[in-house]
């Protein structure tokens, strides 16, 4: 009896996630419901349910094609006849099918159209698959931020996963345990198994922890795919991977993950990664990054943190400070050290220290039309300015210390707070913007830029009332 209840709450569970995913494929897409398959799987049973694509621009759902599908290839072919462009997820597991040749070529690509960064394609446990032309040939739709699906080919004998590595639109790719592979599985680095990494370039996730051996063997690693980890070692930097440029997770639609966690490593003072130029997370989902438990003295320089800022990564958190060391700007940037307005040099693009404009400095305030980068807070108080456009250049704002991000405060003349400009806060640990005191601003209220993941912030003040901690928790 334990056993029939285990089944039947396990198929329950399977089925619920199903109709969660199917449902999110229909919204993100804004499917049809005639032009929608509504079948986890493709039998003999649900194919007559496949909708006619010659009344759809596009079929959408999640299709899995298993040890169910009782249906030979020529029957699928005609089954699929008319879809040629489809959207959401495919799933190849444990079928007996050596080649897949029953989708048919969209008349205006003359290729199977998928549209794949909802769910992905997966093909796993397929003992006889030996062609990879279908996967090569297919025409994918993806994601526009990292040009790339979720795609997993695992534990497929005989078919050759490297005739795939270098196509395009997967680079995105993850495939182990089958004939040949792209890259290789480092989910699990030990000393054990380190050296079986040493001539990999790619790796599938990465996880480090308890290590103190000679790392020497990851020297020439390119690109992570997937989720990164590096745990409680003790390590003082990340310079044994010196040739890392690109790290991309992979998330399912629904997922929140950090991409890059670096926590209790008691040993690391530095960052080190001079090779990265990107870090990318799958279907939109904001880029986020740890930094947790590490030496105290451990600091980011001038060049990695901007660097994060124009990435618009976001921090878990963020235990570090910035390094005392001298920064070289490049091409026409100009680093300043912060002080009074009056005697600020003209024309900087970046301040190191806080921004102070108080009253009588208002003649002084074009001084910053130029600047881009804050590694400080604002504030602006007992003023007689009318608006901040003199700001409308400033993108970025990293703030280390224990204050307010930005401050305005009892600006008699001041009708508006707009910061359009602004792309990217980070902030070690008071991410909350102050407005107060300023009659002239209109109503409604308004949020001084636009809040994304990135940008999101406490609004406090007396302009915000008892909407001050709505961005909060809303985002």
């Amino acid at each position: 009896m334990k056993n029939v209840a285990f089944l039947f709450f396990w198929w329950y569970s399977v089925k619920a996630d199903f109709e969660s995913n199917l449902k999110m494929v229909v919204l993100t897409h804004q499917c049809d419901p005639e032009c929608t398959f509504n079948y986890s799987e493709i039998t003999s049973k649900t194919v007559q349910f496949l909708p006619n694509g010659d009344n759809c621009v596009f079929v959408c759902g999640i299709m899995t094609f298993n040890a169910n599908t009782d249906l030979s290839v020529a029957q699928l072919t005609k089954a699929f006849e008319t879809i040629s462009v489809f959207y959401g997820g495919i799933v190849f597991d444990n079928t007996n099918f050596t080649n897949i040749t029953f989708f048919p070529k969209s008349e205006w690509s003359d290729q199977f159209e998928f549209c794949c960064y909802t769910f992905g394609l997966t093909v796993v446990n397929n003992l006889h698959l030996t062609d990879f032309k279908f996967f090569r040939d297919i025409f994918y739709l993806t994601d526009r931020h990292t040009s790339t699906c979720p795609f997993l080919f695992e534990n497929n004998p005989k078919l050759d996963t490297g005739k795939l590595c270098k196509v395009k639109d997967m680079s995105g790719i993850k495939s182990i345990g089958n004939l040949k592979d792209c890259g290789c599985p480092g989910n699990g680095i030990t000393s054990a198994n380190i050296e079986t990494l040493r001539n990999c370039s790619v790796l599938y996730d990465f996880n480090l922890s308890n290590e103190s051996d000679d790392l020497t063997a990851l020297a020439e690693i390119t690109a992570v795919t997937g989720g990164m980890e590096i745990k409680m070692t003790n390590i003082q930097n990340l310079s044994f991977l010196k040739n890392l440029k690109w790290i991309k997770s992979q998330h399912s639609l629904m997922d929140e993950a950090v991409t890059l966690n670096i926590h209790d490593n008691p040993e690391m003072k530095r960052f080190g990664l001079p090779a990265l130029k990107r870090i990318e997370s799958s279907y939109f989902h904001p880029v986020i990054v740890n930094l947790e438990n590490l030496h105290p003295d451990f600091c980011l320089t001038f060049e990695e943190i901007m660097f994060f800022l124009v990435k618009y990564i976001s921090f878990l958190n963020i235990h570090a400070n910035i390094c005392n060391t001298k920064f070289i700007p490049k091409l026409f940037d100009i680093f300043c050290n912060s002080t009074k307005l009056e005697a600020l040099q003209e024309d900087c693009t970046i301040i190191y220290g806080n921004i102070l404009i108080e009253n009588g400095d208002e003649k002084y305030v074009n001084k910053l039309s130029l600047v881009r980068y804050l590694f400080g807070s604002l504030i602006i108080r007992n003023t007689t300015l009318e608006n901040l456009n003199f700001l409308k250049y400033l993108n970025y704002i990293a703030l280390f210390d224990d204050e307010y991000v930005i401050q305005i405060l009892s600006n008699k003349n001041l009708t508006s707070v707009n910061l359009p400009g602004i792309m990217n806060i980070i902030s070690k640990s008071n991410r909350t913007i102050v407005v107060h005191g300023n009659p002239l601003l209109p109503s409604p209220r308004r949020f001084p830029f636009r809040v994304t993941y990135a940008t999101n912030a406490a609004f406090i003040g007396d302009y915000y009332g008892k909407f001050a901690n709505f961005l909060k928790f809303n985002f």
